[in-house]
């Protein structure tokens, strides 16, 4: 593997960390993340896709976009959100 392969793989990884982390970490200080709406689950959860893994979050908006559109998701410790 040559060597910007090998820190893009690197840090892909460190950002799928610091959503695990900030999920952990206090409640007060949370994470950013630029992640793509990806609909709805079967019980009515916000699905957001960020580096290749799909997350649940809790909705700010009330309304509905296109999948695939560009979203915040804020992560804080124990809470997933997606504003758009």
């Amino acid at each position: 593997m040559d060597l910007p392969s090998k820190l893009n793989e690197t840090s892909n990884l460190s950002r799928l960390n610091a959503v695990d982390a900030a999920y952990k970490g206090s409640p007060y200080a949370g994470t950013n993340f630029n992640a793509k709406w990806q609909g709805y689950d079967t019980d009515g959860n916000p699905l957001v896709k960020y580096q290749g893994d799909t997350y649940t979050a809790k909705q700010l908006s009330m309304h509905s976009i296109v999948g695939n559109t560009p979203v915040v998701l804020r992560v804080a410790r124990g809470v997933r959100f997606v504003n758009f």
